[in-house]
């Protein structure tokens, strides 16, 4: 994407993106707002005149739209810009502010009620490149120290060798910024709204299939302390548009 996307007027945080491996496609960038109900067709279709022409190679832009989440975190919208190293620093560079980003983030400023932002990285992605997860369920947690990298350790060697099919997982960090004092972040996608009803289910049905993967689960969770991990924030977005 061109220019710095709402970095005055816009906030929040997440991503997403699936792969069996890490790619160099790992820093983030996300913006949680609020726009009206009457205010949204023009919103979107801002979004679309301006990123569809002006989006930095090499970058992915998302817009989401906030569905059930808790009082606290009453935002109607998210945008998130995924990229390498190289292309987020391209997208953020003082030379992208020209004419045409002037005169977008003046236009959408009069539709939006700036939330929070935040930045960060993926740590590692698991899921399926030829299907899409639109719904995404989103956790952030406070998690520190050696145990956190214990925790990350598992969740790859587990998701490695145990892949699932289902639905699709991305963890990492919040580098700086968000809604609370969150530090990790999980994104959980599903093909429907279904999927994300039968999530439990599905998972409860992965582990009665796979009494391996729950032994060695149990074995390396015994290994973690997980008495100071905090969780801070769950909700589910929809994705409507990607640029």
């Amino acid at each position: 994407m061109k220019k710095i996307l709402f970095l005055t007027t816009l906030c929040c945080f997440s991503l997403l993106s699936y792969a069996q491996n890490q790619s160099a496609d790992n820093r983030w960038a996300a913006y949680g707002f609020s726009v009206a109900v009457e205010d949204e067709a023009e919103f979107v279709q801002l979004m679309d005149d301006y990123f569809s022409k002006n989006k930095t190679p090499g970058t992915n832009v998302m817009l989401f739209d906030i569905m059930h989440a808790p009082d606290d975190f009453q935002h109607t919208h998210e945008v998130v810009i995924t990229g390498s190293v190289d292309t987020m620093s391209d997208n953020f560079s003082p030379s992208n502010f020209d004419e045409a980003w002037g005169e977008f983030r003046l236009k959408v400023s009069k539709l939006i009620t700036p939330g929070y932002q935040a930045i960060g990285y993926r740590n590692m992605q698991f899921g399926d490149d030829s299907k899409e997860y639109p719904y995404h369920s989103v956790h952030t947690f406070r998690f520190n120290g050696e145990n956190r990298r214990k925790h990350f350790q598992m969740v790859r060697k587990l998701r490695t060798k145990y892949p699932r099919t289902k639905s699709s997982l991305a963890t990492g960090s919040i580098r700086m910024g968000g809604h609370d004092n969150s530090n990790t972040w999980s994104v959980r996608g599903f093909q429907s709204y279904k999927d994300f009803l039968t999530g439990w289910n599905d998972r409860q049905e992965f582990r009665k299939n796979n009494p391996e993967f729950v032994e060695e689960q149990t074995k390396m969770m015994e290994e973690i302390d997980y008495s100071e991990a905090e969780s801070k924030l769950r909700f589910l977005k929809l994705l409507l548009k990607q640029w």
